[in-house]
């Protein structure tokens, strides 16, 4: 009996050790070919390289090559009686004369976030060549197209092109939000822009089709003129969940949220189109961990 104890426990303790190992790596063949021991590899310091970055790209006095690549906007447009502008890309002499008012709203809320996620304030970021700090976040107000209800790419467009542009500034508003809660008038148009955009999965719920180009919030429908972007159920099921998550009362951004991440899981094929599918696989962990239904986070990533 004592034998047979001793081969019970011994057992147990087997499994119990085999249950609590570590789960194995993922790996691809393409990440196994890669060499074990690199040579000559030097880390670079992100973290003071990305500083670096911020400096140079918010000085509007800096000299040089391409320089600056920032420009103060004061066309007045919207209501906004100043804002600043930055180059989509680098390499055009007099770039800040060239693009004006096309200054796009991925660029310069991108660069807010990071340097936020820096440190810096960018509520109050001494601008060279300004007297006093600079409020940066607010000036984002000015993509917020009052004729769509929604903040878009650029300060002269309309809704209707693309999901991706007309998406993923409401996303980056939210993450600004995250960091300033306090900007009272972002935020008020940015539970303006959600709720648009929940009225749009609604609809693309009921017809169970997001399989289109972009939405007209004008005319209130899906359109397609060249190509499709389905996976902008991802992205509208990330967006749904930031405002819940902001406003959790408002049970219209928890059920857009379920309606797109189940559609988006239904799919039998890849729907990428752009880097939208990340926002889902996400949403759809964090759904999983705070409502409790089982949305296949790998399916959602492709």
């Amino acid at each position: 009996m004592q034998h047979s104890a001793l081969i019970l426990t011994l057992a147990l303790i087997a499994g119990s050790l085999v249950c609590a190992a570590e789960p194995r790596a993922i790996t691809t063949p393409r990440v196994e070919c890669f060499p074990r021991e690199g040579k000559g590899y030097t880390l670079i310091d992100w973290q003071q390289r990305a500083q670096d970055f911020i400096a140079v790209t918010l000085d509007p006095c800096r000299t040089g090559e391409y320089m600056p690549l920032m420009w103060w906007d004061t066309s007045d447009v919207r209501e906004q009686k100043k804002t600043f502008g930055l180059p989509s890309y680098v390499g055009m002499k007099n770039q800040w004369g060239v693009f004006g008012q096309a200054h796009e709203g991925i660029v310069t809320m991108g660069t807010l976030i990071s340097g936020a996620l820096l440190g810096n304030p960018m509520t109050r970021y001494v601008v060279p060549g300004s007297t006093n700090p600079v409020n940066l976040v607010r000036m984002q107000e000015v993509y917020f197209s009052s004729d769509d209800g929604i903040f878009l790419n650029t300060i002269d467009s309309r809704a209707g092109g693309s999901f991706w542009y007309d998406l993923t500034p409401s996303l980056f508003i939210g993450a600004l939000l995250a960091l300033y809660p306090e900007e009272e008038t972002l935020t008020k148009k940015w539970h303006t822009s959600c709720t648009r955009w929940a009225d749009a999965t609604r609809q693309l719920w009921h017809l169970n089709n997001f399989n289109f180009q972009a939405y007209d919030f004008r005319i209130q429908r899906g359109t397609t003129q060249r190509w499709c972007e389905p996976d902008s159920a991802a992205a509208l099921a990330y967006l749904m969940q930031m405002a819940l998550a902001k406003w959790p009362h408002e049970q219209t951004f928890y059920h857009e949220m379920r309606h797109a991440l189940d559609w988006l899981c239904a799919q039998e094929r890849t729907i990428n189109y752009e880097f939208f599918p990340v926002f889902g696989v996400y949403a759809a962990a964090r759904c999983n961990a705070e409502h409790g239904p089982h949305y296949d986070v790998g399916k959602v990533l492709g």
